[in-house]
């Protein structure tokens, strides 16, 4: 559960300093109009850290990406339940375009699989 958290985490922390990048504006457009150009769907790499004391707790990498897809289908609307929303809400609830993928290079530009594994 505390994994599950702790991606929760890192998603939003992640979201919204990518949000932050994509919606600012450029500083060479000042005084002009600012016209962004967001694609269909924007992707947010993301790294994953599994920290673990007992085996039990190092949860395989087929449970991240599970979580993954979850996270996915709720940030697209594309969840089992979507049409459960409370009717207040069901007028906000949207498509975000926004989906999370595992990170491919690490910030030095090596390859990474996206989960790193801390034993404590």
């Amino acid at each position: 559960m505390r994994s599950i958290l702790l991606l929760s985490v890192l998603t939003c922390s992640l979201f919204f300093t990518s949000l932050a990048q994509v919606t600012s504006p450029s500083p060479d457009l000042s005084g002009q109009a600012a016209y962004i150009a967001v694609p269909d769907v924007i992707i947010i790499p993301v790294v994953v850290h599994v920290v673990y004391n007992t085996p039990d707790q190092n949860i395989s990498n087929e449970q991240i990406k599970s979580q993954l897809a979850v996270l996915n289908q709720d940030f697209r609307k594309k969840n089992k339940d979507a049409a459960y929303v409370p009717a207040a809400f069901r007028e906000l609830a949207a498509d975000a375009r926004i989906e999370f993928r595992l990170a491919t290079t690490d910030p030095s530009g090596l390859p990474t699989d996206g989960i790193m594994r801390i034993n404590t």
